[in-house]
Parts: structure tokens; C-alpha cells; sequence
């Protein structure tokens, strides 16, 4: 749950603002003494009709003078019989309908009025199913009335259908499905405007725990319905009870949801449609409070073209001993809410609440409905009446001209904070906003975007700003989202799109001006500080940059955020970490900024927020005046953010929004390097190959477009790092005699190792969660477990699922201790359709997590869990074997052991393959551990490393292998060929060793195996040739060995060279005796200063031979 930090200024302010509200007297509507339920309005101009359901009957009560006087409840329905879900509309004042749905199965009837309901005509079944049907709205307009509700298939799914009446309701139409598909679709609502229907229904994803909202518009009345759309697609919590409003073609929806996975705390959520529902906001959070809210009703008014007032309501509980109904409103489309006001206050339990509202003369006139308890007992319908008397408005108008022709720009938009207008044919608008400070925009396809910053504007005043706008017509755009990667092992792969036309414009909070400079913490690398950006349209985020006060050299790290119910998702990271360095002091405040390629979906929400890394002492700016909501700050990597309502953090976001085409055609690209040019001819392709890398180099790629001979800016830039892989060798090299011949075998790289593991492996039983969570499940093996395993690699991961709905993850830590897990080294999400259920599974890790000297070892999943009573975490029959070790379990914060927490004696089923280096290892586990129960107030924290140490690329994939005998290459085999015959040896003494080839990249060798063969009495120990050996080992670190045979004695150079041809060292120039030599490189250079990582060449001369090899120097 958000906490707020509130100046005592601010709730001032805001209390003035709530204080423009009032209401008055609450009356008793239905007077009946009964259960009142199921409230229902339907509001048709200045005429107010409510439907509910009292002692099994359907009362009607309608008011003809906006709420002030209403007709006595009156039953439209006998009481012999139980009546469900009555629903209301009107076409005028006289033709009124009423639906409701009862009998066993259940059907769906009508009742229709040409009285204004003063009587009724004979109830009419208008679905007829032998199955059931239920929970009917009702919809009225001409000659059209429609129905609307839950009809159960074949199959005892609920879908959403329709029937249709053109004759006033007198017959209907055989059923129109809404909804489809094999999962029950339930509670439609409906919305009607300018001759557009919108439904809105819930449909189960997996069971009645997980659903989601979904949608349909008919613009036929209800003839045919456009293909349902999942609106929500994301919350496994599930939505219930909600209301639709619609206004010139834009849609707001309120609902309950459990926003937070607790039980029976629902929060109020709202979601927006800009265009007709085809695409919807992320739902926010906006009841936000320790309650249970649910039951939201919404109202709409129109400030002017395409502004929007929205009127909430709903039932909660918040800080009362019973339920009470509140109220928040919105003036600016439902972009900021004003704070929750009780608006019953009563001492008996209020709820269902329903809202009408009417524009009068400088008020908003309120009539409020709700179900109110009795002293009695029972409960009545009551009402009353309220007013908001609006604030003063501002003015901003003017004119939008082209700005090469000077004419006016037709359907141009201005927007200011939330509200905004078009311009008419003559390239004027007019906005009317409340009094505060500004960015006002304006944006036309075609044009470049204009805006102004920082207008203040107070009551009743009148701001002109006219606009010229710029078209995009000509321009030299750059080459659009460029990606790299390190491929293969080899080289760095590049791809990127082609340009694209930008508007760009910046979003700003902040009036420019610092009155604070703030940090968080203590600089722990667990704080943040964010600023919530969204913009009507689909942007590109292409520019972040925060105001910031540097004392010292450090650091910044900007990350962006995705939202997740009106908060920064620390988990949903859109882009970054980007760095921004600071190389010297700064005496003044400098405004950090670095570029980006993000795209962002129309209204979504997303979050800039800057990071305070370990010893970071920098300060960001922040603007006092007028602040916006949307400035939030964590301490704790954001498992709680609080919202700053003093303050605007001054970091803002630079957008793009894609234009036209650019109409000047690209004749190519040029690629650049570190700055530098490394394409010296134009490419026509959309990729690049970079081959001329070397490992432990960071290289930072941008792309530009030609245009004929003229050439665009860059494109984003790209930081791709080159690391050396793990090469894993071949193991096990062997070798057999039969006279002169020796046979050769080995095996693969990663074939060999062993099962680390706890338990017997037989699979009993799961554990149950009891409320959605994320959980961990792990095996320990402390530092002694391990001596004979250090240097080693785990390379695969073997578990047991169990429960398809949750998403699985393997985590692998070293460096931990007892409650604490460690470094995070490995996080591999695990796709649930590649997993069996219910045995075991073996995964190759996409890296090895090598096995380092006096370090734990820990072996996990993590599980996230959308539901409660799950059955995630397979467990052995047991008896434990090491608790403390086998038995582990982190859940809310702690890491907890089976046997001495829960006093369960059983094992988690993981396993983990050690693949060894050169021989065969075991590991044995005879260590125990005894441990004291966790502390009430105890908090372990998954500690995650900065950077993966010791991770790399993983290869065991190996190419080709390379056979060495006495030193020197013998044969390359083939990836496939791990046997080798090597005939008719004369030497008696012969050496060999097997590498592996990844690319160009050679594995460390393998064993070596010696084979001695007597000598013959012809026996020549002359080497017969004069030769270079490949250096031994390659890489190396820090020195090699580099051998070669003479035929005849004479004069050697053996020179040392670097990837540029610049000669290093001369290693040996004298003259030598015939036979085998050698000589070792210390990777240092003439002066005996050590070299660099990288390529280097040896090259032998001789009066009559000369040969180059290459090899590798690692640090």
C-alpha cells in the first residue's frame, strides 16, 4: 500500500479544494423496511430512474426534476418469487423498460411501460433457454431495445449475448454472441454513446480466481459486435463490480480489484480509452487505502471539447467502524483525483452507492443513491442531494498557423496538463483549464511539435499563445533502433530499422527552478528517486535527464520503469542501467542527460527514476511550487514507494512521436565505432558484421543514413561488451598401443561431472501456499562440501514442477551463509510449455556458474505464485538429510528450514550438474548444521551481485578439437570425432593432450597421456623438419611456452608482435644447436611492463624458414 507524504500546506490546500463540495439532508427512497439490493440507475437528461431488489421483488422509483422529488418506491414484480439483478432504461419520459432474470433455470424477462411507469404490460421471457440465463441490462433508444446478459452453453460456460427489438420490445431477436471462447464470461455492463453500444464483461483466463476485463462495441445496435478484446490482460487477481461511461468516443471505467492479493481488500482502479477502446490505459490506483472498496459508480460531465469531469463513488471502509460511501472527482479527464470524501457518514452500514449528475449554473448539481442499514434492522434505499461548486476557470486560445505558408492548421491539438482542444478550420482553439502553471503543447501529423513552457495562469484569466508550426518535409532523420550483440563468440552482429519522421517535444513537471536539492538514504544501492511521465499518444522515449548537484567524481544510474496500479515496477525495466559519468567537481547544478530508443503505448505510464549506487553523494533538484503527484522515492529497491505530494523532482523526459514517412529516399549507411568510422564504403543493408574485436573491449556502435551525398545524425548508440567465453575442454583423454599405433579417445566438453543433490530423489508430495506470493526453494552446500569441486562448473539444473499457473525461475547464489543466500549469479526464467509437470526436468543453463574457493553454493527456483492454495514446491518422502541445507524455503523475507521451522522432515527436489574440468569428481555431504529459530522481526534480503561475476559466455559446443602430440599439433578432428589413430609412432617418448575449439577461441587442454615405445635400432631422434609449435597454454595467463624443432643448427629470431604489427619483444636472435627448443613469454614487454589483454603474434625466422602463429593473452 502507498503511503503519502503530505505537507501540512498541501492538505490545505487540497481541504479548500474538498471544502467547495457540499451536501445536504439524506431521505429514505424506498421506505420498505427490507433487504435492499441490487441498486441499479439509469439517468436519461434531467430524468433519474433507479431499479433494486426488496423481499424478492423489483422496485422502481424514477425522479423528473434531477433528483429533487421521487415517486414511492413501487413493486414491478410479485413477491411469490425470488427476483435477481433488475436492470432500467428509458427511451423517453414514457417508454420506460425494466429486466430482471429468475426461475428455475433461470431465465431473463422484461417488463416495458408506456406510463412512465405508473403501470406495466405482462412480463415477456425473452431468453427461453432450458439452461440459464441471468443478470440483465437493458438499453432503450428509438425503436431499439436491447438486452444484454449471461447465457450458459452447451458446455455450462456462461457467455455474454445479446437480443434485439426493433418493435418497442414487443419481440425479440434468437440470441447474438458477445463473448466466445471455453471460459465463463460473467457481469456484462454496458455504455451507450452517440450511436456507438460498449460492453464490458469479466471472463475467467484459468478459474474464477484468475480473470481479467474484457470488451465489444456494436455501432449497429447490437446487430454484430466487434472481436472481444482483453482490456486488462495482466492481473491474475481478478476484477469485480465496475462501471462504464462514455463521451464523444472516449471511455472511462472504474473497478474493484485486488490490487494487492490480499483477501478481501479490493482497491478501486481506473482505466481510460482515448479512442473508442481500442487501446486503454494501464489501470491506476486511485482508492489507494487500508479498506475494502468496491461497488464503484462513475459519472461524466464535459468541461468542454474533449476535456472531461468524472464524478466516483464507492462503498469502503476507511478508518469507520461500518461501511461508508466516498466520493473522489477528477476535473481533468482522470488524470489527477481530488482526496476521498465521505459523503454518507453514517452510523449504520452504507453501500451499492449510485451517482447522477447535472451541470447547473457555476455547480455541478449531485444526487447520490445508496442501501443505508436500519436501526430496525434490514436496510432502505436512501438519497440525497449535494453540490461542487467549480473552481474559476483559465483561458488559453489562439491560433495555429503553418509555419512556411502562414495559413491556419486545421485539427491541430493544444494540450495543457490534462486538458486539451482542437483547432476549427480556421486554426483557432480555445482551452479551458483550471488556474496552475503549464507545458502547453501542440502537435499535428506532419508538423514538428511546438510547446511553451512554465505559464501560470489564475482565475478568470486569458492567456493567448498562437503557434506556428513547423512541417517535417526534407529531413535528414536517422537510422531508428539500433540493436547489437556479441554473436557466436566471434563478432558483434548489429541490426537496425529504417528512419522514421519525429516530432519531439519534452515532458516536464518542474517549473525549471530548484528550490531543494534532495537525496534518499544512505546511499546503499537500494534507493530511487522517479518521476511518472504518459502522454496521450504512442511516443518513443528518446532523451532522460534529471537536474543534479555533484560534490564529487562519481557516477549516476537512470533506469526506466514500467507502472504497475499507479507505482514505479522496479521489475518491469523498460531501458536501462544508462550511465552518466561526472570526470571532474562540478560547482553548480548541471542537467544529466543521455539518450535512449523506448517505445510507449499511448496513455501508458512509465517512470524515470535515478539510482543512488553504493556511495553515490550526489543531490537531485526539486521545484516546490505547484506540485504534480507524480514524483515517488524508495529506499528499499521499491518494495514500498512513497508518493512526494511537496515536491516535483526535477528529471524529465524528452519524446518523439513518429510522423510521416521522411520523403527523401536513403541511399545507404555508414557504420561508427568508438566514434570512428569503420565502414569505409555505404552499406545497403538494414546489418553489420563487426569481425575486428578483441576480448574484454567494450565497443559503443551508432549508425547514420545517407541522403544522397548528405548525411543524417546518429542514431542511438549501442554498448556491446566482448568477453571471452568459458571454454570448457575435452576430459578424459585416453590412449591404447598395438605395436606402433596409438589409439586415441576422449570425451566431449560437459560430458563427465556429477549429480549434486539431497535425498532419494522419489517424488511424495507439494507444499500449498496459502495466499499468492513469490517463494524460493533451495539446497545448500557449504564451503567443505565443495574443496573438490572448486574450479568447476555448474552447467544443467533438475527440478520437479508442479503447478502449470505459476512461473518458475532458477536462481543460483554463491557466497552465502547459514539465512543468507548470497550473490544472485544466475536468473533463468523457465518457460512454462517447455516444462513437464510432476517429474523431474532437466535444464541446460544459458551460463555456467563456476564453483570459487571458500564459497557456499546455493541451488534454487524462485516460484511466483498468482493464487492462493496452489501447489507449487515438490518436496522427497524424506527423512531430512541436512536441514538447514536440503530443506530450505524463502518466503516474506526470510529463509525458513522445514525440519526446525515447520517440523517437517522432508527434502526440496533439486539437483544440480557439476560438469568437471579433467577428471571425475565426487561430492559427499556429511556437514550439519544447527541452527536457533528465526526472530519475530527478522528480515533477510536476497542479496543480488552489481555485475555477474564470473559469468560469462557459456560454450560446450565445441567446433572441433585439436590433438597435440609431444607439444605439437597433430590433427584437427571434426566436433563429432573424439577418436583418433595415430600410426606408425617411432618416437619412444610421445605426449599428447586434446583441446577444444569454439570458433576461433581454444579451450585450456585436456589430461595428458604419455605412451613410450621402445626403439628400433633405426630409430631417428633427428627432428626431420624445422618448425613453429602452437604455444602451450593458449590463452594464457600470465605466461606461455612456445616450442619448435630445427632441422639443421643455424641462426632463430622468435619475435613477439601486437594486433596492430607493432614488434613488443624480441624473445630470442642467436644462433642454436639442431633439435627440439623452447622458450617462455612472461606477457611483458621490451621495457618489462605487462601487456595488455588481446591478440598477439609470435614469428619464427630462420635463413630458410619463417612462420607466424597467433594466441591469446587473458587477464
Amino acid at each position: 500500500m502507498k503511503k503519502y507524504l503530505v505537507i501540512l500546506i498541501l492538505i490545505g490546500l487540497i481541504g479548500s479544494l474538498v471544502a467547495q463540495m457540499e451536501f445536504y439532508n439524506a431521505y429514505n427512497l424506498s421506505n420498505t423496511y427490507g433487504p435492499s439490493d441490487y441498486l441499479y440507475s439509469y439517468q436519461k437528461n434531467n430524468h433519474y430512474y433507479m431499479t433494486w431488489s426488496e423481499w424478492g421483488s423489483v422496485y422502481f422509483s424514477k425522479s423528473t426534476n434531477s433528483g429533487q422529488d421521487w415517486t414511492s418506491a413501487s413493486a414491478v414484480t410479485p413477491d411469490d418469487v425470488i427476483y435477481f439483478l433488475p436492470g432500467v432504461a428509458a427511451k423517453d419520459a414514457m417508454n420506460v423498460y425494466i429486466s430482471y432474470s429468475y426461475g428455475s433455470p433461470s431465465n431473463v424477462f422484461l417488463r416495458r411501460s408506456s406510463t412512465g411507469g405508473d403501470s406495466w404490460y405482462p412480463e415477456q421471457n425473452i431468453s427461453n433457454t432450458t439452461r440459464m440465463a441471468q443478470n440483465p441490462q437493458v438499453f432503450a433508444e428509438g425503436d431499439t431495445v436491447l438486452v444484454i446478459y449471461e447465457d450458459r452453453d452447451i458446455n455450462n460456460k456462461y457467455q455474454i449475448v445479446s437480443v434485439r427489438s426493433t418493435d418497442n420490445g414487443q419481440t425479440f431477436s434468437s440470441p447474438i454472441a458477445i463473448s466466445s471462447g471455453n471460459t465463463t464470461s460473467r457481469w456484462p455492463v454496458f455504455t451507450y454513446d452517440n450511436g456507438v453500444l460498449y460492453v464490458v464483461w469479466t471472463k475467467e483466463i484459468t478459474d474464477y480466481n484468475n480473470v481479467d476485463l474484457f470488451f465489444s462495441k456494436s455501432s449497429d445496435y447490437g446487430q454484430t459486435w466487434s472481436t472481444q478484446q482483453n482490456i486488462t490482460n495482466d492481473n491474475p487477481n481478478g476484477y469485480s463490480r465496475y462501471s462504464l461511461k462514455a463521451m464523444n468516443n472516449k471511455l472511462f471505467l472504474v473497478a474493484s480489484s485486488n490490487v494487492t492479493a490480499s483477501y478481501n481488500m479490493n482497491e478501486i482502479v481506473f482505466m481510460k480509452s482515448d479512442n473508442g477502446g481500442d487501446t486503454w490505459t494501464t489501470p491506476i490506483n486511485i482508492s489507494n487505502n487500508e479498506g475494502n472498496s468496491s461497488n464503484p459508480n462513475l459519472a461524466v460531465l464535459s468541461n468542454n471539447d474533449g476535456n472531461y469531469r468524472l464524478y466516483l463513488v464507492w462503498d469502503d471502509k476507511i478508518g469507520t467502524e461500518e461501511t461508508e460511501v466516498y466520493l473522489k472527482y477528477s476535473t481533468d479527464n482522470g488524470n489527477n483525483w481530488s482526496e476521498t470524501l465521505n459523503v454518507t457518514n453514517s452510523s449504520f452500514p452504507s453501500n451499492k452507492p449510485k451517482i447522477f449528475v447535472e451541470n447547473a449554473q457555476g455547480y455541478d448539481d449531485i444526487t447520490l443513491v445508496w442501501s443505508e442499514g436500519l436501526t430496525s434492522g434490514g436496510s432502505d434505499v436512501f438519497y440525497k442531494k449535494g453540490r461542487h461548486y467549480l473552481m474559476a476557470f483559465a483561458t488559453i486560445n489562439g491560433l495555429v498557423t503553418d509555419l512556411q505558408t502562414s495559413l491556419p492548421v486545421a485539427g491541430a491539438t493544444v494540450t495543457a496538463g490534462g486538458f486539451q482542444a482542437q483547432t476549427g478550420a480556421d486554426g483557432h482553439y480555445s482551452l479551458n483549464v483550471s488556474p496552475g502553471n503549464y507545458q502547453v503543447i501542440c502537435t499535428k501529423a506532419g508538423y514538428h511539435i511546438a510547446s511553451v513552457y512554465n505559464q501560470t495562469l489564475t482565475e478568470n484569466q486569458t492567456l493567448t499563445l498562437n503557434f506556428q508550426l513547423n512541417p517535417q518535409t526534407g529531413e535528414n532523420y536517422p537510422p531508428h533502433n539500433l540493436r547489437g550483440r556479441f554473436a557466436a563468440n566471434e563478432y558483434v552482429a548489429l541490426d537496425w530499422e529504417t528512419p522514421i519522421g519525429f516530432n519531439s517535444s519534452e515532458l516536464a513537471f518542474d517549473d525549471g527552478s530548484a528550490e531543494a536539492y534532495n537525496w534518499v538514504g544512505m546511499a546503499t544501492g537500494q534507493e530511487f528517486v522517479a518521476t511518472c511521465f504518459n502522454h496521450e499518444q504512442s511516443v518513443y522515449l528518446r532523451k532522460i535527464k534529471a537536474l543534479i548537484h555533484f560534490d564529487q567524481v562519481q557516477n549516476v544510474d537512470f533506469y526506466v520503469f514500467g507502472d504497475s496500479f499507479g507505482e514505479p515496477d522496479e521489475s518491469n525495466i523498460l531501458g536501462g542501467p544508462y550511465q552518466f559519468s561526472i570526470t571532474e567537481t562540478m560547482s553548480s547544478p548541471v542537467w544529466a542527460d543521455l539518450y535512449c530508443d523506448i517505445p510507449v503505448p499511448a496513455g501508458n505510464r512509465f517512470y524515470i527514476a535515478v539510482k543512488w549506487n553504493q556511495g553515490n553523494t550526489f543531490q537531485i533538484g526539486s521545484d516546490l511550487n505547484n506540485p504534480d503527484n507524480r514524483s515517488f522515492s524508495t529506499s528499499n529497491l521499491g518494495q514500498t514507494w512513497f508518493i512526494h505530494q511537496e515536491r516535483d523532482f526535477m528529471i524529465r523526459a524528452g519524446i518523439s512521436v513518429p510522423a510521416e514517412t521522411p520523403d527523401r529516399e536513403v541511399s545507404g549507411y555508414k557504420v561508427y565505432r568508438n566514434g570512428t568510422l569503420i565502414t569505409q564504403n555505404i552499406i545497403n543493408e538494414l546489418s553489420y558484421q563487426d569481425d575486428n574485436v578483441e576480448p574484454n573491449q567494450t565497443y559503443t556502435y551508432t549508425v547514420s543514413a545517407m541522403y544522397d551525398n548528405t548525411e543524417s545524425g546518429q542514431s542511438n548508440s549501442v554498448s556491446v561488451s566482448i568477453q571471452p567465453p568459458v571454454l570448457l575442454p575435452p576430459t578424459h583423454l585416453n590412449a591404447s598401443v598395438n605395436n606402433n599405433d596409438i589409439s586415441l579417445t576422449w570425451n566431449k566438453p560437459g560430458a563427465l561431472g556429477e549429480w549434486i543433490s539431497y535425498g532419494n530423489g522419489v517424488y511424495l508430495d507439494n507444499l500449498m501456499n496459502p495466499a499468492p506470493e513469490t517463494q524460493i526453494a533451495a539446497i545448500r552446500f557449504e564451503m567443505a562440501d565443495l574443496l573438490s569441486l572448486t574450479g568447476h562448473y555448474v552447467t544443467k539444473f533438475a527440478f520437479i514442477p508442479t503447478d502449470s499457473l505459476c512461473q518458475y525461475t532458477i536462481h543460483i547464489y554463491t557466497g552465502g551463509a547459514m539465512d543468507f543466500s548470497g550473490n544472485l549469479m544466475l536468473e533463468q526464467p523457465l518457460n512454462h510449455q517447455d516444462l513437464v509437470y510432476g517429474q523431474w526436468n532437466i535444464i541446460d543453463l544459458t551460463m555456467p556458474v563456476l564453483i570459487q574457493p571458500n564459497q557456499e553454493l546455493w541451488i534454487a527456483y524462485k516460484v511466483d505464485i498468482p493464487l492462493a492454495n496452489l501447489q507449487p514446491i515438490a518436496i522427497d518422502a524424506g527423512p531430512v538429510v541436512a536441514t538447514g541445507k536440503s530443506d530450505l524455503l524463502y518466503r516474506g523475507g526470510t529463509w525458513y528450514w522445514y525440519y526446525l521451522d515447520y517440523n517437517w522432515s522432508n527434502n526440496n527436489m533439486i539437483k544440480a550438474f557439476v560438469a568437471e574440468a579433467n577428471s571425475l569428481r565426487e561430492i559427499g555431504y556429511n556437514s550439519q548444521n544447527v541452527r536457533t529459530p528465526h526472530a519475530v522481526n527478522h528480515i533477510d534480503r536476497i542479496q543480488k551481485a552489481g555485475n555477474l561475476m564470473n559469468i560469462q559466455n557459456f560454450r560446450d559446443d565445441a567446433t572441433a578439437y585439436r590433438l597435440y602430440h609431444n607439444d605439437e599439433l597433430l590433427v584437427t578432428t571434426t566436433a563429432d570425432d573424439t577418436l583418433y589413430v595415430h600410426t606408425n609412432v617411432q618416437t619412444a617418448t610421445n605426449r599428447y593432450y586434446v583441446t577444444a575449439m569454439y570458433g576461433y577461441f581454444e579451450s585450456d587442454p585436456s589430461n595428458s597421456v604419455t605412451v613410450n615405445i621402445t626403439a628400433s635400432d633405426d630409430l631417428n631422434t633427428i627432428p626431420s623438419v624445422t618448425k613453429l609449435m602452437p604455444n602451450y597454454p593458449n590463452p594464457f595467463n600470465p605466461s606461455t611456452e612456445i616450442s619448435f624443432t630445427l632441422k639443421n643448427a643455424g641462426k632463430v629470431r622468435i619475435s613477439i608482435y601486437n594486433s596492430k604489427g607493432q614488434l613488443i619483444k624480441i624473445l630470442i636472435d642467436e644462433n642454436l644447436n639442431q633439435g627440439l627448443h623452447s622458450i617462455d613469454w612472461n606477457g611483458k614487454n621490451e621495457s618489462g611492463k605487462p601487456c595488455s589483454s588481446g591478440i598477439y603474434f609470435y614469428k619464427m625466422e630462420t635463413n630458410n624458414y619463417q612462420n607466424v602463429r597467433k594466441m591469446l593473452l587473458m587477464k
